[in-house]
């Protein structure tokens, strides 16, 4: 079964990214990762499972960082079955934006490792 390609998304401006003229297309989950992380939970009608809590963290120390991985775990409950080897790490961002909790996404599909780091804001 051939994946279908979706409008890729950037990581860090979360916009679409542009190729050749065009919108470049996604045929991988990344840019699923992105919308299930930036998505307020409940925020779809349609959907009422897609999404994530992370909005709902008011503190980037020790216990925000655990809440944030169970989060992102939770908003990609949805993607687990077409990946191997899901590993969700948080840690404080690295730009040092007060507040702000770096996600990475780890996972395999076939042979090939991909990453998407996602920037969340707590509080």
């Amino acid at each position: 079964m051939v994946a279908k390609a979706r409008r890729r998304l950037d990581p860090k401006t979360r916009d679409y990214v542009l190729a050749s003229g065009g919108i470049a297309e996604d045929a991988g989950i990344d840019t699923q990762v992105l919308l299930a992380l930036g998505t307020r939970r409940g925020s779809c009608q349609v959907y009422a499972d897609l999404g994530s809590r992370l909005h709902t963290i008011q503190r980037a120390d020790t216990a925000g960082l655990r809440l944030a991985e169970f989060y992102a775990r939770e908003a990609l409950e949805h993607v687990r079955a077409r990946v191997k080897d899901l590993r969700i790490t948080a840690s404080l961002a690295s730009g040092g934006k007060p507040g702000a909790i770096d996600l990475a996404v780890e996972y395999k599909i076939g042979n090939e490792t991909k990453r998407v780091v996602y920037t969340a804001t707590a509080g």
